[in-house]
């Protein structure tokens, strides 16, 4: 049965001990035995604990040890079985050893039992991430720990579960009766990371040397004047994708009337294309040449139709795809692995935006070939312009984890073992964490700029050079799912056959709250769902 309590300014009651055995008769003596709900606790050969005692004494009525786990240890080197613990709060964790029984609620001195007596245990140890109060070995022997108030931890490490009782490798030799349990709180799922963005590389920045110009050296125009084509932005993605742009076009010796002899050798080129499927941007057309004698243009033409001496501009580069959405978690009850609780593992994150393709270079301009008159050099265009590279695509975000688990009594059986006795007990269920966030998805990046080509300035007889072309940009990388929020168990149980602890052994559930899902990571693509919520259960069997 499960009490339920509002989260909202909830706090931890006052210890309830109506649930704990009957008193023991005063004055108990040595020999005597102590009846409790159907077993003995045989003090004649028991060694006794008190908040007053200490651990060099002997461990008597008289002289009791100081700390639970001394007394434990000290009993099972002397093959003793009993320990029984006086009321007050023992600021320490315990390992149970098989065959040695541990008792609370007796007063100090009189060594009487009431169920007005509380016997805190109140501190957890770390195992890993995770926190234990009480825990054991395997179990063979018969072993009960009864009367007792028990505090799991309040874990904040990531991932990490609380027990108040870790019990693994049990029988139906162990007993767990009568005590008030407190489930602490698991610890936060991690967070995914975020994605990087992508980057891109614009053509090469404009200067005067890409101008058209009068040729120099030897002759009317020789190969010293000639201009490679160059200028594009280099740029190759993480995913060793290349999407630079295409270079602008170069000008060469020697330019014709009406032909495109003198950006024949050097021509533009296009843009990469993207390995996701975007189309580089096609190279800028090239410019036909004039002829100049001096002080006349003579304009390229075909058959009367003039034809255009500046360089085609470059065409823009594909742009890359966002990539698909990623599911947050969506299986909150988790499962056993190594020992231990443990929630979805880390989630896939989301997926990576695909590339933009780089821009196409732009074309040169014509020239204009020497044809008499007072001209002694030809003239060369503008060189084009070069296209900028295409946006990388954003990373995408990492998955957030699941939260750690806050569990009242956490047990797990040796091959599909006979189930332990778990009765009478009233538990507090605690909180689980909440599941972490998945990582942002990274912004893809705009397309590099093309640059501008070169002017044909005072040389009016040539083209200037085209604008190369924009690269296309980044798809944005997907959010990372959100991880599920960690659960809330009063008794969970893994390998044990023929528990019934929930319906038919008095034990009751009161209050806790399941961690919240992991919200998803943001995108400007496609955001991450978000993860479930957490299981609250007073029983859950596997």
């Amino acid at each position: 049965m499960v009490v339920p309590r509002t989260r909202t300014g909830a706090s931890r009651p006052g210890v309830l001990l109506a649930l704990l055995c009957c008193a023991a008769p005063a004055g108990v003596q040595a020999g005597d035995f102590v009846f409790a709900d159907g077993f003995d606790i045989d003090l004649a050969n028991a060694y006794f604990v008190s908040t007053g005692g200490l651990d060099t004494n002997n461990g008597t009525r008289a002289a009791p040890f100081r700390t639970i786990q001394h007394g434990i240890v000290a009993a099972f080197d002397a093959q003793r079985h009993t320990v029984v613990v006086a009321a007050g709060s023992y600021h320490e964790s315990l390992v149970l050893i098989d065959g040695i029984s541990v008792y609370g609620q007796y007063q100090d001195g009189t060594w009487a039992r009431a169920p007005d007596n509380t016997t805190v245990i109140d501190t957890a140890f770390a195992a890993g991430p995770h926190l234990r109060t009480v825990a054991s070995g395997p179990i063979y022997n018969p072993t009960t720990f009864d009367g007792f108030v028990v505090y799991g931890g309040i874990n904040n490490v990531e991932n990490g579960n609380s027990y108040a009782l870790y019990l693994a490798g049990v029988t139906a030799s162990l007993r767990i009766s009568h005590n008030v349990i407190f489930a602490g709180r698991g610890g936060p799922g991690s967070l995914g990371a975020d994605g990087a963005g992508g980057a891109s590389t614009p053509g090469a920045t404009y200067s005067s040397a890409l101008d058209a110009f009068v040729a120099t050296g030897t002759g009317v125009c020789n190969s010293v004047n000639n201009r490679a084509a160059a200028g594009g932005g280099a740029l190759v993605c993480g995913d060793l994708d290349d999407v630079g742009g295409g270079n602008g076009g170069g000008n060469n010796c020697t330019p014709a009337l009406s032909t495109q002899a003198s950006t024949a050798l050097s021509p533009a080129s296009a843009g990469q294309a993207a390995n996701g499927g975007a189309a580089g941007g096609g190279a800028g057309t090239r410019g036909y040449d004039g002829a100049f004698n001096g002080s006349v243009c003579t304009v390229p033409n075909s058959g009367g139709t003039l034809l255009p001496t500046a360089g085609g501009d470059g065409g823009s580069g594909g742009d890359g795809n966002d990539a698909p959405g990623v599911p947050g978690c969506a299986t909150p009850l988790g499962s056993v692995v190594d020992g231990d609780w443990s929630g979805d593992p880390l989630l896939a994150g989301g997926g990576n935006g695909t590339n933009g393709a780089g821009g196409g270079g732009g074309g040169a301009g014509g020239g204009a070939a020497c044809n008499g008159g007072t001209c002694t050099k030809d003239l060369l265009g503008g060189h084009g312009g070069g296209g900028g590279s295409g946006g990388c695509g954003g990373a995408g975000g990492g998955g957030g984890s699941s939260g750690g688990g806050a569990f009242a009594i956490f047990i797990t059986g040796i091959d599909s073992g006979t189930a332990p006795q778990v009765i009478g007990n009233l538990l507090f269920l605690g909180d689980g964490g909440d599941g972490g966030g998945g990582g942002n998805g990274g912004i893809g990046a705009l397309g590099g700029a093309g640059t501008a080509g070169g002017k044909s300035g005072a040389l009016t007889c040539t083209g200037a050079g085209g604008y190369g072309g924009n690269g296309g940009h980044g798809g944005h990388g997907a959010g990372g799912g959100g991880g599920c929020g960690g659960p809330s168990f009063g008794i969970y149980t893994s390998g044990i056959v023929g528990a019934d602890y929930c319906a038919n052994a008095n034990n009751v559930s009161v209050g806790g709250f399941a961690g919240f899902g992991g919200a998803g990571g943001l995108s400007l693509g496609n955001p991450g769902g978000a993860g479930q919520a957490g299981v609250l259960a007073a029983c859950s069997f596997h």
